[in-house]
């Protein structure tokens, strides 16, 4: 009976250390699954900081645009560049949709005018089909 007595010890042995181990790997789990909502807090505050910095600079930069001797004058230089060209830019686009519409109006037409010029067509080869055709008898 040593064997079987030898066999359930190890099992029971192996059952105690799988247990431990399903517990630490449980606990280690727990573990990370909190910090990992505690990193997605500070992520969170983390956004609302830059938020809050992105107004103060919105707000300084609309105080001071016109400062020469700001402390960040060549910052608000090259913001203002910056707008400069995002407006010419802007002014591009409007170009480009007034031209591309007024291509698309004028294919329109000469479309309406190529449909009316053929129901023309389509008219007077009604109408010659309509006159009698006479035939000289020999």
């Amino acid at each position: 009976m040593g064997f079987f007595d030898d066999l359930k010890e190890k099992l029971t042995e192996g059952t105690k250390v799988a247990s431990v181990k399903a517990k630490e790997v449980a606990d280690k789990a727990k573990e990370e699954a909190t910090v990992a909502k505690l990193k997605a807090q500070i992520a969170t505050e983390n956004s609302k900081i830059k938020k809050i910095y992105t107004e103060i600079g919105e707000a300084y930069v609309a105080a001071h645009k016109d400062d020469e001797e700001a402390e960040f004058a060549e910052k608000l230089c090259a913001i203002k560049e910056i707008e400069d060209a995002v407006a010419a830019l802007n002014k591009e686009i409007n170009s480009v949709r007034e031209s591309a519409s007024a291509a698309r109006e004028a294919k329109a037409a000469l479309a309406d005018a190529e449909k009316e010029g053929s129901v023309q067509e389509e008219s007077e080869d009604e109408e010659l089909a309509e006159e009698p055709i006479e035939f000289e008898e020999e």
